[in-house]
């Protein structure tokens, strides 16, 4: 299992949706209700802050740059699977699993396209940008603000950092401030760290430098509304990563009945060839099996790797005939694949446990 049940953003949001009288669809994390309740959530304002790819693990090698943040964790919990943004930043706001909802990766082979769409700008893959049905209409959700405001008691907004002119993370943090005058429940979403670890690494300077911004962000923030609980999370963490090309096997592609594997470099669904499924297997152990786990799709399921509750029409077909994931560091490469320093979607630890920071608390 590559999260841990009661201990997951799915939970988490379950504990938001609780503490403001609505509907839950799976268990609560009991230590954030309790926090919540002993804080006067939901008479008091409450501000859930991501910041992307800031998992517990970044923060740790960057404590010295972020210490504001780093010193306020309070829970740590893991993400769900794969933890990656669509994914994960999806059951965040839904309180559902990727199963559920069928944000399950970045690139997605859908049954009625011949080619994956990427999920967030919809578009499809290897077609020069050639917009797709948008992924809201394939894959509609409900999220914890329209939620809460369908309750008719309290009023919830999410703020989108890329969203903003200009995208900044200083612009994003005012535009937080001036939606807190306005609301009960904010949810704040910043792309940083994780836009520049994908770009630069773990360790680089540049995202030395964007964390310490952050971090000093976050301070004048939660600093600035001393009578709002502010809760900081991260949606997963990062590993450095290295690339194996799938096109360097001739044997192990002619086993495919699609060429373009989807969801993430560092969990890839593929689709065989019927009647070629222990050929496949046999060619994934071999060139792939001391770096990936390999499941088939009868095991994904059985292992509930995406989760649980009621499948999304599309979660069997988009888990693919295999799913192969990452053990430590390699990522698996085709054209369509952007090479990236850093990467997430894997199975180690690094990508997969977050802190929840916790600001005014009361004591």
């Amino acid at each position: 299992m590559f999260y841990q049940k009661g201990e997951n953003l799915v939970n988490i949001a379950n504990s938001i949706l609780k503490a403001y009288g609505c509907q839950t669809f799976h268990e609560t994390y009991k230590p954030l209700d309790d926090l919540l309740k002993k804080n006067g959530v939901p008479g008091r304002k409450l501000c859930l802050i991501l910041l992307d790819g800031f998992g517990s693990s970044i923060q740790y090698i960057h404590r010295h740059h972020a210490p504001y943040i780093y010193e306020h964790r309070y829970f740590k919990i893991t993400s769900v699977f794969p933890p990656t943004t669509v994914a994960a930043t999806t059951s965040l706001l839904t309180g559902k699993y990727p199963m559920e909802t069928g944000w399950m990766g970045w690139t997605e082979k859908l049954p009625m396209f011949s080619r994956p769409i990427t999920v967030y700008p919809s578009t499809f893959i290897g077609s020069n940008n050639v917009s797709a049905p948008t992924s809201w209409e394939l894959l509609p959700t409900e999220q914890l603000d329209q939620i809460i405001n369908k309750g008719g008691k309290y009023k919830a907004e999410k703020l989108m950092g890329f969203t903003l002119q200009p995208p900044t993370a200083k612009n994003h943090f005012i535009q937080t401030a001036l939606r807190l005058k306005e609301v009960d429940f904010l949810y704040s979403y910043w792309t940083d760290p994780d836009a520049t670890l994908h770009e630069f690494g773990v360790h680089s300077s540049e995202v030395e430098n964007v964390v310490r911004e952050l971090d000093e962000e976050v301070k004048k923030l939660t600093q600035m509304y001393p009578d709002v609980l502010f809760i900081t999370l991260a949606d997963h963490g990062h590993i450095d990563n290295q690339y194996l090309s799938i096109a360097d096997h001739e044997d192990f592609m002619d086993c495919l009945s699609f060429k373009d594997f989807g969801l993430e470099a560092r969990a890839a669904s593929f689709y065989v060839k019927k009647g070629r499924e222990k050929e496949f297997r046999s060619l994934a152990e071999k060139y792939y099996g001391d770096k990936f786990y390999i499941f088939s799709n009868e095991e994904v399921i059985a292992k509930h790797l995406f989760g649980e509750g009621n499948e999304n029409q599309y979660y069997r077909y988009v888990a693919g005939d295999f799913l192969l994931v990452s053990k430590d560091k390699w990522s698996l490469y085709q054209p369509t694949t952007a090479y990236l320093k850093a990467n997430h979607a894997g199975s180690t630890s690094q990508e997969r446990y977050i802190n929840l920071g916790v600001y005014n608390n009361s004591k």
